[in-house]
């Protein structure tokens, strides 16, 4: 087993420069005026598609439909392309979740998320070649088995060869440490150690377990991060910000020094 220490991807306080930066379509408009501002200081940037929008239950597809996202992706990377210049820029192919509302965006038993989410992969990597794309990996909620599902698909089809990094996407929700590692386990196993593995949203007490099998991961969760002296309390204000950034990422280096 390699001794890494996982890079962690954010978006942090507007006051603070940081190297790691997590993009979200949903939001780009506010968040390329921090990039203007700090491109000299970021090395890579991962562009997110914007997933949480499916937290509504009663939202089936991107506004857009996946290939729209798609495009719209593609737009917004030569855009900051253009802005950064030698930044390095992961933009992540337009995904479908199960893992905010399992079966939610399942078409019928034969086309899950999975299906769907490999059909915007085919699209993607067909039509935008050029792109240095960050392949999701998606399953079904609370079933780490389900993903090898995707990375069989996605061999047979040469996009393992093709591509470098993936993103185990089906986590964000997961509370359960042993099925995030079990899922996490599975993809190295299958993709091997040469391969990029980052991973969407785990829990910060999840770290201890997986740290040594994933090279990078993505959270905002320290804007609320719940503990016995705050609470469920959010960050408020400027100052709040960048304490609870400051703490939540203190906390992140003493997980991975080891």
């Amino acid at each position: 087993m390699r001794i890494i220490k996982p890079i962690f991807f954010t978006f942090p306080p507007e006051n603070i420069p940081y190297p790691f930066i997590l993009l979200n379509m949903n939001k780009i408009n506010q968040q390329i005026r921090y990039v203007k501002r700090y491109k000299d200081q970021i090395r890579i940037i991962i562009l997110d598609a914007g997933v949480e929008i499916f937290r509504n239950s009663n939202i089936k597809d991107y506004p857009e439909g996946g290939k729209g996202r798609i495009d719209k992706i593609v737009a917004i990377y030569w855009r900051l392309k253009n802005i950064t210049k030698k930044v390095e820029i992961w933009p992540v192919i337009a995904d479908y979740p199960d893992d905010y509302t399992p079966h939610q965006l399942w078409i019928n038993n034969e086309i899950t998320n999975i299906e769907r989410t490999i059909e915007n992969i085919i699209y993607a990597t067909d039509y935008y070649k050029e792109i240095p794309w960050l392949i999701p990996i998606q399953g079904h909620f609370k079933k780490p088995k389900s993903i090898t599902r995707t990375l069989t698909i996605l061999e047979e089809l040469g996009i393992i060869q093709k591509y470098q990094k993936f993103a185990i996407a089906n986590l964000c929700t997961e509370s359960d440490s042993n099925i995030l590692y079990t899922s996490i386990k599975l993809a190295r196993d299958f993709l091997g150690h040469k391969k990029w593995i980052h991973v969407f949203g785990p829990k910060l007490k999840s770290l201890h377990k997986i740290k040594h099998i994933i090279d990078s991961f993505d959270s905002t969760s320290w804007t609320r991060p719940v503990s016995p002296i705050l609470g469920n309390w959010s960050c408020k204000n400027q100052f709040e910000r960048v304490l609870f950034f400051t703490s939540w990422y203190l906390r992140y280096l003493e997980i991975v020094k080891n």
